[in-house]
């Protein structure tokens, strides 16, 4: 808690940046004079740093705390009010550091002390670290596993890496870490600290994986872990010598599968690699050709959802992909999908933690390689989906295998996506037609009285896009799929483009029995299955086509759709009845506080003309 405090004492001064090395590097610096006995207090500067580093043996620790020493902005420490902070700072650490040497905990508390830090910068955005609750399910999915040697790619500082690799490595000396990293900064401060808590097995090496690959063999190792880098995914043009992705035949590919493609080709033959990745890596089109050389090699063991909201600051979905280059002859040709997305608890405002029952249930469907009632499923390379060759779990998780009979969606409906109009050609005026978008899908219901009015010159000649009755319109763009169903159109409209309408075939379904299958917790989840995007997910046409929805005799469904016609016309009546009652009751009472104003202050004027006339 003390240095939290010392934190943001310093950084209302500085900024969070020059705080972190700040307090980083008098960490590092007690550390090492605690370790040499320096019992003194001496001012903290650059020169002070440098003579403290002197005389220990080890070439790389010194390299690296004057590289972090570069990054602070001494002249800051000049002013007088950060300097009392240092110092203040600074004479705590150094009676609690050497209280911990003689206590032989040194190393423990200084690396306690580093973590602790680490959460406060994160907290700030400076940098986004692999999560608590991460970092037990891959402890609790990889227990047991043996290995010589461990690659950390995109490692950061190497906490969360080298503390996932004590955990795995526990009681086995012949096992050894890597470390890679692009930021020249965060691997002086890993090897760093790695010195200072006397790793022999551990090193840290600077590369960059996104340069290309040209030739030479490259280092394998047993098993690999990757927490792919947040908000940095992007389209790369190919580069025709890169060997790692040799005969891909697309112009550009995303950052992310050039990381996992290093990864599958450094994983030795039986080793296992994870991967946390965004959603789109498991859905993309431009990748499709990748995703189907992985699973033709059977090197895909497991594909599990996360929660959103792991990461500081991060609200996009996580995907763990798990490799195996040697499967067990039982797990052979086949692929687990795990879906924990629902397992969290809040851990701070906007910020979500992995619950112990999700790692558990992740652990037993895994480690068993067994199905959990909607929680895991297994499927057979070949029944992935074709079009896509998606290795989103909510895909396979939605199809049932109870022996019901489905049909495809463009079998019983037609999918029309919505107009799309230049922003000059919405005409917002008094007449026109309306033009209904994502705002005005409420509560199921359409709001014509809330959509823009448009020209109808600019759609007139596309009747496609105008709404009839028992048309199911629902959002393809947005974070929430809503859902309404079409009654008699009140007015001419149209939809936007990101409006989708299911036009049903009557003599292949009821329009109601569809919209009632697809706002049930399993046509949500089939529909989410579908999505695609990260930050911004959409309900593409294609993968519409491709949706299973259940097939029931047409006489039965005939039957049912019309109750259920029924029931909606008469809610929507009786829903329009109590909200016009309410309206009506509550302006009544809005004007008897008003009539009451009016009594008031037409009483405070009688009370003042009696007290003049008195007078």
């Amino acid at each position: 808690m003390l240095l939290e405090y010392d934190w943001k004492q310093l950084k209302s001064d500085i900024s969070p940046e020059q705080a972190f090395y700040i307090i980083l590097l008098l960490i590092f610096w007690e550390t090492v004079r605690a370790e040499q006995d320096m019992g003194e207090e001496i001012s903290f500067c650059r020169e002070s740093v440098a003579a403290a580093v002197r005389s220990v043996p080890d070439y790389d620790f010194k390299e690296s705390m004057l590289q972090i020493s570069e990054r602070v902005a001494w002249e800051l420490l000049e002013q007088e009010k950060n300097a009392e902070d240092v110092k203040v700072l600074m004479s705590w650490l150094h009676r609690h550091l050497r209280q911990a040497w003689k206590a032989g905990a040194l190393r423990q508390n200084s690396l306690s002390m580093q973590r602790e830090l680490c959460v406060l910068a994160e907290r700030e955005g400076l940098f986004t670290t692999t999560p608590d609750g991460i970092k037990a399910l891959l402890g609790a999915l990889f227990e047991g596993v043996h290995f010589s040697d461990m690659l950390d790619m995109c490692s950061g500082m190497s906490y969360a890496g080298h503390e996932l690799w004590e955990r795995l490595a526990a009681g086995n000396a012949e096992t050894f870490y890597t470390g890679e990293e692009i930021e020249p900064v965060f691997c002086s401060i890993a090897r760093a600290w790695l010195y200072l808590s006397g790793e022999k097995r551990c090193k840290v090496i600077r590369r960059n994986i996104l340069e290309p690959v040209t030739g030479g063999v490259a280092e394998q190792y047993d098993f690999i872990t990757a927490d792919l880098p947040r908000g940095t995914n992007r389209p790369l043009v190919c580069d025709d010598t890169d060997v790692r992705i040799k005969g891909f035949r697309n112009k550009k590919i995303y950052a992310d599968w050039i990381f996992i493609e290093d990864m599958l080709g450094r994983l030795r033959q039986g080793g296992y690699g994870s991967a946390l990745v965004t959603t789109g890596g498991l859905i993309r089109e431009n990748e499709k050709q990748l995703r189907q050389q992985v699973i033709e090699n059977d090197w895909l063991e497991a594909v599990i959802t996360l929660p959103a909201n792991l990461y500081a600051n991060v609200h996009t979905m996580t995907e763990l992909l798990i490799f195996h280059k040697g499967k067990p002859v039982e797990r052979q040709n086949r692929i687990l999908f795990i879906d924990i997305s629902r397992f969290y608890c809040r851990q701070s405002r906007g910020a979500w933690e992995l619950s112990i029952e999700g790692i558990n249930a992740a652990r037993e469907a895994f480690c068993e390689f067994r199905q959990l009632e909607g929680i895991s499923v297994i499927r057979e390379r070949d029944e992935l989906n074709r079009e896509t060759v998606s290795w989103k779990p909510l895909s396979y998780l939605t199809q049932t295998d109870t022996g019901a009979r489905t049909l495809k969606l463009e079998q019983a409906a037609s999918i029309v996506r919505g107009a799309q109009l230049k922003p000059d050609e919405i005409r917002v005026s008094e007449g026109g037609v309306k033009f209904i978008n994502v705002k005005d899908i409420q509560n199921e219901r359409l709001l014509y009285e809330s959509a823009e009015n448009v020209d109808e010159t600019r759609l007139i000649e596309k009747p496609q896009f105008r709404i009839r009755e028992d048309d199911i319109l629902l959002t393809s763009k947005g974070t929430v799929i809503k859902l309404a169903i079409a009654g008699e159109p009140q007015m001419v409209s149209y939809i936007s483009e990101n409006i989708t309408i299911l036009r049903i075939n009557r003599q292949m379904y009821h329009p109601y029995v569809l919209y009632d299958y697809l706002q049930s917790e399993e046509g949500r989840r089939a529909l989410e299955g579908i999505q695609s995007g990260t930050t911004i997910r959409i309900l593409s046409n294609a993968n519409l086509k491709k949706l299973d929805i259940p097939a029931y005799p047409m006489d039965v469904m005939e039957k049912v759709g019309e109750e259920l016609r029924r029931n909606r016309m008469e809610f929507d009546r009786q829903q329009r009845e109590l909200t016009a009652r309410f309206l009506a009751q509550k302006q009544k009472l809005e004007q008897e506080l008003k009539n009451g104003l009016k009594k008031e202050a037409r009483q405070d004027g009688e009370n003042i003309s009696e007290s003049q006339h008195e007078k």
